[in-house]
């Protein structure tokens, strides 16, 4: 695949290849899977010791001095995930820095940015709030830990049916895989949320069964699989490992390698991100 690229080739990344790294051996042993890419990360440590500890603990000041055009897209959703992940892994990172506290604080500023209670509009200057772009929200600030009340859903609803705008007959069938999905999430006696993952569900079966899983608002290989995956296998069932692997052939990892990193990305980012990666994992999908 990669050699198919031509002059398209990529320069190797140390980021992506520490990604690589982190794959468990399929053995259950803890170890690398491609041992390989820990040894290229050992073998090409730079001078300075800058992808250690110590120069983590000796730098992380000078990120207060950094020019909003030199961070990275989504840095500041990005670095406190690496953060946490680097926790996890018994690594002992500085939390009491200033300046991290900071990055921390303009992460969840701009995760809530634009949230309401009433819900999200498609596009900033509206008014006009959407139950796609709040589903897709209220997942995304509910995974992250944040608090978001599932009332909002009470704004798309009447009578027992969801809908996406207000006065809307028909639903589309991406707009209801998304509340779902967001369904999943809830907690106990939220019966709005109970109410939405019975509408979507029964909605999307019955599209499935009379083979109409189809949508003109989504660019997508295999829409009928996606779904079919989706209620076939709830969220809390989904096995991390074969889930990602699905995604990747879903979305053209499997034979498409500019496909894979563009055009779909923002699909496969939403999936990595549920599982706690950095949206710019890759350099395609910040």
């Amino acid at each position: 695949m990669l050699g198919s690229m031509e002059d398209g080739e990529i320069s190797i990344s140390a980021y992506d290849t520490a990604w690589v790294t982190l794959v468990e051996d399929t053995g259950g042993s803890g170890d690398p899977q491609f041992p390989s890419s820990l040894q290229w990360i050992a073998n090409n440590q730079l001078e300075d010791g800058s992808w250690g500890i110590a120069f983590i603990k000796e730098n992380i000041s000078k990120l207060e001095d950094e020019k909003a055009e030199h961070v990275p897209i989504v840095f500041e959703v990005a670095f406190p995930s690496l953060i946490e992940i680097a926790r996890k892994l018994g690594i002992q990172v500085p939390d009491d820095s200033p300046v991290l506290q900071e990055i921390y604080a303009r992460r969840n500023l701009k995760l809530r940015r634009y949230w309401t209670e009433e819900g999200i509009c498609w596009a900033r200057n509206l008014r006009v709030r959407d139950s796609d772009d709040t589903v897709m929200g209220f997942r995304l600030l509910r995974l992250q830990g944040h608090q978001v009340s599932a009332d909002v859903f009470r704004n798309f609803e009447k009578s027992g049916d969801f809908f996406c705008f207000v006065g809307q007959s028909t639903q589309a069938v991406t707009g209801m895989f998304n509340l779902y999905r967001a369904s999943q999430v809830l907690f106990p006696g939220e019966k709005i949320l109970e109410d939405a993952k019975k509408f979507s569900s029964k909605f999307l079966r019955e599209k499935r069964a009379s083979n109409e899983l189809l949508d003109k608002w989504i660019i997508t290989k295999d829409l009928p699989g996606e779904v079919g995956y989706g209620l076939d296998v709830p969220w809390n069932a989904s096995l991390l490992r074969l889930e990602t692997r699905f995604y990747l052939e879903q979305y053209g990892g499997e034979d498409d390698v500019w496909i894979g990193k563009t055009l779909y990305s923002d699909l496969v980012g939403a999936r990595l991100q549920d599982r706690g990666v950095p949206l710019d994992v890759g350099g395609g999908l910040g």
